[in-house]
């Protein structure tokens, strides 16, 4: 990904950020920071049933660090608005992304993945 495509895509994340008060992306924060780990095990739980995912997760060890891994990328990208650091965000994504590639799991996987922490019951707001 070349930089002008890195610095729109921050400018985009700064852009909707700006849409909620400082209150807002406090809370949202907060709110992913305690439940976080509830998530992430909703996330796993629900891939794992899922023979095609399932594949990607099935070593105890990786799915610790997985674990570990997810739960830093929520509080990382929820912690965004917050400290403004959208460049250090968008580069981070970036990675994240190529790291998947590279070890093969399908882009309909991850947008799988992510419909489900949107769509978890396991937290009540």
């Amino acid at each position: 990904m070349n930089n002008e495509c890195m610095a729109r895509l921050a400018e985009q994340w700064e852009q909707i950020c700006q849409n909620y008060s400082s209150d807002d992306l406090l809370h949202a924060f907060h709110f992913i920071q305690d439940h976080s780990l509830i998530l992430v095990e909703e996330f796993y739980k629900n891939m794992l049933i899922e023979k095609e995912s399932a594949e990607f997760f099935s070593d105890d060890l990786i799915q610790q660090r997985l674990r570990d891994t997810l739960n830093a990328w929520l509080l990382e990208s929820f912690s965004v608005g917050i400290n403004k650091r959208y460049a250090d965000a968008v580069q981070k994504q970036a990675m994240v992304g190529h790291v998947h590639a590279r070890v093969g799991i399908p882009s309909w996987l991850i947008m799988r993945g992510v419909r489900e922490i949107e769509s978890s019951d396991a937290v009540q707001v």
